[in-house]
C-alpha cells in the first residue's frame, strides 16, 4: 500500500467504521506514508461518510431505479423519504437499503400499497426483512436465529462484538439444544453473514460477529424482548417433547398389551356375569360404559402418540416411516366410532396424513418422491449404477467390494471381490453384461455380470482410481485418475489406447457423450475440459466454478454438460456454444454427483448435505429435494425409464426413490405476480384466483387447469368474490373498479365505479342481489347487483377498509380497517352498530362463522381475535403467527378457523380449545389469501409467491394416497403391511405386483387371527 501511495495516478480509498480507526495507526508504524506526513489519521486524508440528506435520498432512489424495470410512483418516493428521515431528520443509508430491498422484494410500487402496509409501513418493511433472513435458515432453525440476533444486541441498544465459542455459550444458557447442535449454528451463522446483516470480523485468537449498524440493534431489541420468554418456553417444551417421544411409544407398545390382557379378562367378566341373574344387568351396563370410555381414552392417548411419532419422522426426515405412522393414527381414527372424535384429534390426524402424503420435510416448495427400498452395507457407499434395463443395481462401497442388487425383490444377488482398497466408481457396460469397477488400488477391474467372475484388470495409473466410464457402444472405457490424467483403454483387450494430460490437479469425474466421441473431465484444478477420443486432443476447457470441480455428466443427446463443484453450485453448459446456461443454487453443502434423466428435462445432484435435489432443466427450479440419509450422498443413478432414482451415501445405504409418486398436492401456477385473492365456487369445482398482474383466473378444480382469464383491470386484482349461485364473479383492483363477470361467457357484465382509491375487498350478499366493497378510501360502498346503482356509502372509518363480509343471514356487514377497528353495519339502516377494538395494528381480514355468531379477525399485530357478534364482547386470542396474519376463514362446520400469514405459514385453529391443530408450510413466500372448499375437504391458500396450494383434508382419500404411495414398500416389508390394516384390501393394493408377492383377503383374515 505503502507503494501505491507514492504513485500520484493512484488514489487509495479505505472504507471502515468509525470504531476501527485505531488499526489504521499500525499503517504509520509498518509504511513508508510520506506522501500524508505520515499522519493517516489526519483531517485532510480522513472524511466521514454520514447519513443522506432527504434531497440526496430522494435523487439515489431516483437514479438506482432510473434504468431498470422496478419504478416507484414519485409520491411513494416522497413518502418514503419523508418517513425515513422522520427520525433524525437524514437518512440512514443502512434503513435505504433494507426498505428499498425490502420494497422491491414485495414488489410495492405505488403509494397506495405502501400505505396498506399500516400507520408505520417502514417499520413493518424493517419487520419483514429480518423475518425473511431468519426464515432463510430454516423452519428448524428460526428458534436459533432469533436467539443469536437477540444476542447480537444488548440493553443500551449497540451491537456488541460476539465470538462463535460466546454465541455458543449464550445460547447454552438459554437452551442447551441449539448449542449442542454445532452445524445449526453454524449454518444461522453463515446465512446471516451471507444476507449481510451480521458482519465477520476476521481476528486473533477468535473471529468475531456483530450486527451491520446500530439502528437494527435498537430495532431487534424491540421486537425480540417480547417475544424472548415465549421462544424460551415454546423450545424448552419442544425439548423435553423429543425426549419423551422414545419413551412415549415404549409405554404405548406397553399399553396396547395391557389393553389387550384387560380387554380379554373384561369379555371374560362380562360373559360370567350375563350367565348370572337379570338383576346385574345394571352392573353391566356400568362396567360397559366404564370400558367404552377407558377405550375411547386410550385409543385416542394412541392416535396423539402416533401423530407426534409421524411429526418426529417427518423432521428427521425418516421416510416412509412418518407415513406409516401416520397411516397407522389414521386407521386408528377410523376404527373408531364417530361419537368418541374429538375435532382437535380428529383434525389433528388428517393434517398430519396429509403432511406425510404431500410434503418433503423442511422443503415447502417440493412434492413427495418416496423412498422404495433402502438396501443396507456395512461401509459407506461411494457408487452406484443402473443396469440399462433397470434390473440390477451395482453399488461400490469403502469395504474393498462391489455388490449386485436385484431391482425387483431388493435383494443381494452377489458381492465381487478382488479389490484391496475402496471402491470409488462403478459403470456397467451398455448391454449390461460387464461391469467396470474403480478402486483407490490404482487399478480397474472388468467383470462378467452373469458369472461374477474377474475378467480383467487394467493397470497403469500411479494414484487411485476416482471414476470410470463406459461408451455407449460398450467397446471403450475411460478412466480418472488421482495422478491428474485419464486413461482411454480397450474394453475388450484390456489396452491401453490413449493417456490424456492436462489437469493440473486430481481428476475427479469422466464422462462420454452420446456418440462416444467426446469425453468430458471433472478435476480439483476447477476446471472442465472436453477431449477429442479419435485424436486425444483437448477441444476446450471450461472454467467458473471457484472449488474443485466433483462430478460431470452430459445430457442424453450430448448437447448440454452439466458438472457439479465442491461450491456448492451446478453449472449447465451448452456444448455447441460453450457458453453457460444455468447456475443451479440450492445446496448448502459441496455437490459430489450429478446425473441427467434420461429424457434429459431434469437433473439430480447428490451432495454433502446429506440431501439429493431434483431440477427442472428448462426453468432451473428445484422441483422436489430427497431427504432421508443421515450423511453425504456421493453417488446417484437414474433408473433406464427415469422413474426410479438410486442413492449411494456415507450412511453406508443404497437408498431407491420412486420419483413418480407422491404428487397429489395441487399446486396451481400460471399468475406472473402475487396472487392477492382466492376463492371456491359454491359446488368447489371451481376457483377463482386475483392476482397483482391484473388478472382473474378461473380453474377447474378436478384437472387443476386454468379455464379461462379474465382481463380487464389494469392495476393489481385485489379481491374475488363468487356470486351464491356461482354465475358470477366480482373482482376489486387497485384501479378503483369493482368488475362483474359472466362465469358461463367469461364476459364482462359490469364495471361499478365511485371509490376514488384502489379497492381492497368485495363480498356478495348471501342472496347475491348486492355486493359490498371497502376501498382505502375508508368507505364501505353497497350495490345493487341488479342495476348496477350504488345504494349507500357507509363512513366511519378513519382508515382505509381492508376486509368486508356479510353476515350469513345478509342483515350485518363487518368492516376491518388499518385504523385498528372492526366495524359492525345494519345493513338496512346503513347505520353503524358496533365498533370493536382490541388489536394493536390494522385489520387484514374478517369473517362471519357459519352461525353468524361470531366473527374472526386477522391483525398486523400477528393475532386472531374471536368476538360475540350480539355482545361485541373479545371471546378469544389466537396467538402464534410470528407476522401479520392477512386471511382468516371459518370451516364449514365453524369447529376450525384457518389463517394465512406474511409468515408464510398456515395455521388450522382448533375453535374450542385455541390450539393449533397444525401449521402448514410450504409457500415460498407470505400467505395472501386463504379459503375452505364448501364440503371443507379442501383448503386453497394463495401466495405472493405466485402459486395457489390446493391442501387435501379429505381424509379417506388420503388414506387412499398413503397407502397408495407405499405399496411397492409394503410389498418388500410385509411385516410392515401386517401393521396397517388399512392398507390390507385389494384396493389399496395396486395392481401389477408379482402373484408371488400379493397378498389376499385370506391372507390377512389368517394373519388376524395369528395376532
Amino acid at each position: 500500500m505503502g507503494e501505491c501511495l507514492n504513485i500520484l495516478s493512484v488514489k487509495v480509498i479505505l472504507s471502515l467504521r468509525i470504531d476501527y480507526l485505531h488499526y489504521l495507526l499500525e499503517c504509520n508504524r509498518l509504511l513508508s506514508l510520506k506522501i500524508i506526513g505520515n499522519d493517516i489519521l489526519s483531517n485532510h486524508v480522513l472524511y466521514e461518510l454520514g447519513n443522506f440528506s432527504p434531497i440526496d435520498a430522494k435523487a439515489i432512489i431516483q437514479c438506482l431505479i432510473q434504468h431498470t424495470t422496478f419504478n416507484l410512483e414519485p409520491a411513494l418516493i416522497d413518502k418514503l423519504v419523508q418517513d425515513l428521515a422522520e427520525e433524525l431528520g437524514e437518512v440512514r443509508p443502512i434503513e435505504l437499503q433494507v426498505v428499498g430491498a425490502q420494497l422491491q422484494t414485495e414488489n410495492i410500487t405505488t403509494l397506495a400499497k405502501y400505505e396498506e402496509l399500516g400507520n408505520n409501513a417502514k417499520q413493518e418493511l424493517v419487520k419483514r426483512y429480518l423475518r425473511e433472513v431468519v426464515d432463510d435458515c430454516g423452519t428448524e432453525n428460526q428458534p436459533a436465529a432469533e436467539l443469536l440476533l437477540y444476542l447480537l444486541t444488548d440493553d443500551k441498544g449497540t451491537r456488541p462484538l460476539k465470538t462463535r465459542a460466546e454465541l455458543e455459550r449464550d445460547l447454552q444458557v438459554l437452551v442447551s439444544d441449539i448449542a449442542t447442535d454445532s452445524n445449526k449454528l453454524d449454518l444461522v451463522l453463515e446465512i446471516f453473514v451471507k444476507s449481510g446483516l451480521v458482519v465477520l470480523l476476521p481476528e486473533s485468537p477468535a473471529d468475531r460477529y456483530q450486527l451491520v449498524h446500530d439502528y437494527l440493534a435498537t430495532f431487534i431489541r424491540q421486537q425480540q424482548e417480547p417475544k424472548l420468554t415465549q421462544v424460551m418456553a415454546e423450545l424448552e417444551k419442544e425439548r423435553e417433547q423429543v425426549k419423551k417421544l422414545r419413551q412415549l411409544m415404549a409405554e404405548l407398545k406397553a399399553e396396547r398389551r395391557q389393553r389387550k390382557i384387560s380387554e380379554a379378562k373384561l369379555n371374560s367378566f362380562l360373559k360370567r356375569a350375563l350367565m348370572g341373574s337379570v338383576a346385574a344387568g345394571l352392573v353391566l351396563a356400568g362396567l360397559a360404559v366404564i370400558a367404552w370410555d377407558s377405550a375411547r381414552k386410550a385409543a385416542i392417548s394412541e392416535i396423539n402418540a402416533l401423530t407426534n411419532s409421524s411429526e418426529a419422522f417427518s423432521v428427521s426426515g425418516q421416510y416412509p416411516d412418518a407415513l406409516i405412522e401416520a397411516l397407522k393414527a389414521g386407521g386408528k381414527l377410523k376404527s373408531i366410532d364417530g361419537k368418541t372424535k374429538d375435532t382437535f384429534t380428529q383434525m389433528r390426524t388428517v393434517t398430519t396424513l396429509q403432511q406425510a402424503v404431500y410434503l418433503q420435510p423442511n422443503e415447502p416448495k417440493e412434492n413427495r418422491a418416496i423412498e422404495v427400498n433402502t438396501l443396507k452395507g456395512d461401509s459407506p457407499v461411494n457408487s452406484v449404477a443402473f443396469s440399462r434395463d433397470g434390473q440390477k443395481l451395482a453399488s461400490g462401497s469403502a469395504d474393498k467390494t462391489i455388490k449386485i442388487w436385484d431391482m425387483t425383490t431388493g435383494k443381494l444377488l452377489n458381492t465381487l471381490t478382488g479389490h484391496n482398497s475402496p471402491i470409488n466408481s462403478v459403470a456397467f457396460s451398455s448391454d449390461g453384461q460387464k461391469l467396470a469397477s474403480g478402486s483407490a488400488d490404482k487399478t480397474i477391474k472388468i467383470w462378467d455380470m452373469t458369472t461374477g467372475k474377474l475378467l480383467n484388470t487394467l493397470t497403469g495409473h500411479s494414484s487411485p482410481i476416482n471414476s470410470v466410464a463406459v461408451s455407449s457402444d460398450g467397446q471403450k472405457l475411460a478412466s480418472g485418475s488421482a495422478d491428474k490424467t485419464i486413461k482411454i483403454w480397450d474394453m475388450t483387450t484390456g489396452k491401453l489406447l490413449k493417456t490424456l494430460t492436462g489437469h493440473s490437479s486430481y481428476v475427479s469425474s469422466v464422462v462420454f457423450n452420446l456418440d462416444g466421441q467426446k469425453l468430458a473431465s471433472g478435476s480439483a484444478d476447477n476446471t472442465i475440459k472436453i477431449w477429442d477420443i479419435t485424436t486425444g486432443k483437448l477441444l476446450n476447457t471450461l472454467a467458473g466454478h471457484s472449488n474443485y470441480v466433483s462430478s460431470v455428466v452430459f445430457s442424453p443427446d450430448s448437447q448440454k454438460l452439466a458438472f457439479g463443484s465442491s461450491d456448492n453450485t451446478i453449472k449447465i453448459w451448452d456444448m455447441t456454444t460453450g457458453k453457460l446456461l444455468k447456475t443451479l443454487n440450492g445446496h448448502s453443502s459441496g455437490v459430489i454427483s450429478v446425473v441427467f434423466s434420461p429424457d434429459g428435462q431434469k437433473l439430480a445432484s447428490g451432495s454433502a448435505d446429506n440431501t439429493i435435489k431434483i431440477w427442472d432443466i428448462a426453468t432451473g427450479q428445484v422441483l422436489k429435494t430427497l431427504t432421508g440419509h443421515s450423511n453425504e450422498v456421493k453417488s446417484i443413478s437414474f433408473s433406464r425409464g427415469g422413474q426410479k432414482l438410486a442413492s449411494g451415501s456415507a450412511d453406508n445405504t443404497i437408498k431407491i426413490w420412486d420419483l413418480t409418486t407422491g404428487k397429489f398436492l395441487n399446486t396451481l401456477t400460471g399468475h406472473n405476480s402475487s396472487v392477492n385473492s382466492v376463492a371456491f365456487s359454491p359446488d368447489g369445482q371451481k376457483l377463482a384466483s386475483g392476482s397483482a398482474d391484473y388478472n382473474i383466473k378461473i380453474w377447474d378444480l378436478t384437472t387443476g387447469k386454468f379455464l379461462n382469464t379474465l382481463t380487464g383491470h389494469n392495476s393489481p386484482v385485489n379481491s374475488v368474490a363468487f356470486s351464491p349461485d356461482g354465475q358470477k364473479l366480482a373482482s376489486g383492483s387497485a384501479d378503483y373498479n369493482i368488475k362483474i363477470w359472466d362465469l358461463t361467457t367469461g364476459k364482462l357484465l359490469n364495471t361499478l365505479t365511485g371509490h376514488n382509491s384502489p379497492v381492497n375487498s368485495v363480498a356478495f350478499s348471501p342472496d347475491g342481489q348486492k355486493l359490498a366493497s371497502g376501498s382505502a378510501d375508508k368507505t364501505i360502498k353497497i350495490w345493487d347487483l341488479t342495476t348496477g346503482k350504488l345504494l349507500n356509502t357507509l363512513t366511519g372509518h378513519s382508515s382505509p377498509i381492508n376486509s368486508v363480509a356479510f353476515s350469513p343471514d345478509g342483515q350485518k356487514l363487518a368492516s376491518g380497517s388499518a385504523d385498528k377497528t372492526i366495524k359492525i353495519w345494519d345493513l338496512t339502516t346503513g347505520k353503524l352498530l358496533k365498533t370493536l377494538t382490541g388489536h394493536s395494528s390494522y385489520v387484514s381480514s374478517v369473517v362471519f362463522s357459519p352461525d353468524g355468531q361470531k366473527l374472526a379477525s386477522g391483525s398486523a399485530d400477528s393475532t386472531i381475535k374471536i368476538w360475540d357478534i350480539t355482545t361485541g364482547k373479545l371471546l378469544k386470542t389466537l396467538a402464534g403467527h410470528s407476522s401479520y396474519v392477512s386471511s382468516v376463514v371459518f370451516s364449514p362446520d365453524g369447529q376450525k378457523l384457518a389463517s394465512g400469514s406474511s409468515d408464510k405459514t398456515i395455521k388450522i385453529w382448533d375453535i374450542t380449545t385455541s390450539k393449533v391443530i397444525k401449521t402448514l408450510t410450504r409457500n415460498s413466500s407470505y400467505i395472501t389469501s386463504v379459503v375452505f372448499s364448501p364440503d371443507g375437504q379442501k383448503l386453497a391458500s394463495g401466495s405472493s409467491d405466485k402459486t395457489i396450494i390446493l391442501w387435501n383434508l379429505d381424509f379417506d382419500d388420503l388414506l387412499r394416497s398413503g397407502c397408495q404411495l407405499l405399496n411397492d414398500y409394503l410389498i418388500k416389508h410385509p411385516v410392515v403391511l401386517a401393521d396397517l390394516p388399512t392398507c390390507q384390501t385389494p384396493f389399496r393394493l395396486e395392481q401389477g405386483v408379482n402373484a408371488k408377492n400379493q397378498i389376499t383377503d385370506d391372507d390377512m383374515k389368517g394373519l388376524q387371527n395369528e395376532q
